[in-house]
Formats: C-alpha cells, sequence, structure tokens
C-alpha cells in the first residue's frame, strides 16, 4: 500500500499541524509508504498543482491511495488559492471541475479519502474515473479525532484488513466520525489494499 497525500493549503506560509503532516508523520513511524504533494512550504519540495502537475503526482507507482486535504465542492476541487493578504479574502483561484475528475484516467483504481464533507459531492466524478471508491464523511464532521481516525484506518489497511475492516474498527474507536463511510460503484468492503 503506498499513500498519496494531495494538499491543497488556502494558507501555505503559516506554519500548523494540518493532517497531511499529522498523518504522514504517523506513517512514518510505522513504515508505511507515502509520497506528499503540497503547496505548504513546511515540505521539502513545495508543489503549486495545475491540472498537468496533479495529473503527473496522480501516477506515483505503487500508489493506489489518495488522501485528499483540499478544499472541494459542487463546483469542483480546489487546485490553488488566490494570494491575497488576509487569509479570509483568498478565494478558489484554479479548480478542477467534475467533468475534469470524471474525464481524468490517474484516478483509475485508487481509493480516494478525505475528511471534506464538502468534497463529498464529488464522489460520483472520481467513482465515474474509475475510482475504486471513496472514503469520506456524508455530513460536517468535528475535526478533534479526524488524524487520529485516518491514522487507525490506515494502519489497518497496512496490515492487510479489508477497507470495510478498517473503517470499522476506526469507527468503533472513534464513534463521533461512524458518518464517514464508503462511496463505491460496487461493494468494496471486503477489498484488501496491497
Amino acid at each position: 500500500m503506498k499513500v498519496l497525500f494531495i494538499e491543497v493549503c488556502r494558507n501555505p506560509e503559516i506554519e500548523k499541524s494540518t493532517d497531511t503532516r499529522v498523518v504522514s508523520d504517523y506513517l512514518n513511524t510505522k513504515g508505511i509508504d507515502y509520497t506528499v504533494f503540497s503547496n505548504d512550504g513546511i515540505w521539502p519540495q513545495k508543489t503549486r498543482f495545475t491540472r498537468a502537475v496533479l495529473a503527473s503526482s496522480l501516477k506515483q507507482p505503487g500508489a493506489n491511495l489518495v488522501h485528499l486535504a483540499s478544499h472541494g465542492d459542487e463546483n469542483g476541487l480546489v487546485l490553488q488559492w488566490t494570494e491575497a493578504a488576509q487569509i479570509r479574502d483568498r478565494r478558489p483561484q484554479l479548480i478542477l471541475s467534475p467533468t475534469e475528475i470524471a474525464t481524468m484516467p490517474e484516478w483509475s483504481g485508487k481509493l480516494i479519502v478525505t475528511a471534506s464533507s464538502t468534497t463529498t459531492v464529488l464522489a460520483n466524478q472520481f467513482l465515474q474515473a474509475g475510482a475504486l471508491g471513496v472514503v469520506s464523511p456524508d455530513r460536517t464532521i468535528s475535526w478533534r479525532h479526524v488524524n487520529s481516525f485516518f491514522q487507525e484506518f490506515y494502519e489497518g489497511l497496512a496490515n492487510r484488513k479489508s477497507v470495510g475492516q478498517a473503517l470499522s474498527q476506526s469507527s468503533a474507536k472513534y464513534p463521533e466520525l461512524a458518518n464517514i463511510t464508503i462511496h463505491a460503484k460496487r461493494n468494496i468492503d471486503s477489498t484488501v489494499l496491497v
């Protein structure tokens, strides 16, 4: 199993403990393979996303899980933000549209994971592009235990538990996040990522 983090921060100049940072640090301690693509300045290779850069990032050898840490809604997935001085004034500058998501073959065969309930509206587009499934919340969630939830989920997957088993285990430990569910064209509960 290899995790790709795709992170598009609205305020990359502020050093903080993003979910990408916290979860990837945990994966590192567990010896779980991952690669980070982020516009955040804390990473050695800062990534400025374009459609082509995203497509190229998704082609990493062996990557079968994509952790999306980006804003998304019915208009698409934010790839770049404006650079207004005040963070609250920053607006999406480049968006990957639902049609573009649905026609990107690079999503094919990958499990897409996000904590953003607003990105869940794009689940059908990821599935149309051939994604294995989308693991995301059906409604707004508390962020208090999100990182711990995903650490538990990814560790379960790395230990060859099925998607359904790993998700059930994480939900049992963090019941307030039980509305993080699997969206798929077919039942993938018993699928094991290798």
